[in-house]
């Protein structure tokens, strides 16, 4: 940009979706482009994201959040709900040939009760992921169902594993799934989806998840407030209720 100040001549309209880039360029840009960011959620200081609010549109991906940057003063006609989505051509539920191999590749038990959290630690500001409640949970339910397996998919995890194992639990861990078009059977070696967060935008992972056929207990945060009708299609549970 400093090389060619044409540059941004050449575009209709800016969408930022995230906040680091838009306290760089929005206050510069907005004068002469129409400015759209992403309001995904809050859990580190409003502070990080407060510029955020001076574009020209914000698009959120929950009810949760477009009542929040309207709380904080914005315009609701400036505020466009657009959900998160999930390919469900691909996320499909398992049929009982694909959860056999889905457990044999990853070496969990046929007759396990397979428990997952998706989800990357860079990602969990605040613990905003709930990890202590999660390992609160699976460490009583350990104690009641001895098959229990946790599955883990995600990098920066080490702390929990330990922590699971430590506490008795069979803790199965994936850093990385290096090929995407895996990420199904990783859904579908799973008996339940557990959503212990305090904050998110989505999680996309819970759309994945259900899109799978998966029985999914989560907080109410984000998209699960607009999704999931308790007890019908998942099952809603208190914020730090291991």
């Amino acid at each position: 940009a400093r090389e060619q100040p044409s540059l941004f001549d050449s575009f209709d309209l800016v969408h930022f979706v995230c906040p680091y880039a838009s306290k760089r360029w929005l206050s510069e840009l907005r004068e002469h482009l129409p400015c759209v960011t992403s309001h995904h959620h809050v859990s580190d200081a409003w502070e990080l994201q407060r510029h955020n609010i001076e574009s020209d549109a914000i698009i959120v991906g929950s009810s949760q959040w477009a009542d929040d940057v309207c709380e904080r003063g914005v315009a609701p006609e400036r505020v466009v709900r657009i959900p998160y989505g999930v390919d469900a051509s691909r996320f499909v539920p398992a049929t009982a040939d694909s959860r056999r191999s889905a457990r044999e590749s990853l070496d969990i038990p046929a007759d396990a009760t397979v428990v997952g959290f998706f989800a990357k630690l860079s990602s969990n500001e605040r613990d905003r992921k709930g990890t202590d409640v999660f390992v609160a949970a699976a460490t009583r339910l350990a104690r009641r169902l001895p098959r229990l397996v946790v599955l883990i998919i995600g990098p920066g995890w080490d702390d929990l594993v330990a922590q699971l194992r430590t506490a008795g639990v069979t803790c199965v861990w994936l850093p990385f799934v290096r090929d995407s078009a895996r990420m199904p059977l990783m859904y579908q070696a799973l008996d339940f989806y557990w959503v212990t967060a305090r904050v998110e935008g989505g999680p996309v992972t819970l759309l994945e998840a259900m899109s799978t056929g998966l029985c999914c207990v989560t907080t109410p945060v984000g998209l699960a407030r607009d999704i999931v009708v308790s007890n019908v299609n998942g099952v809603v549970v208190p914020f730090g209720d291991a």
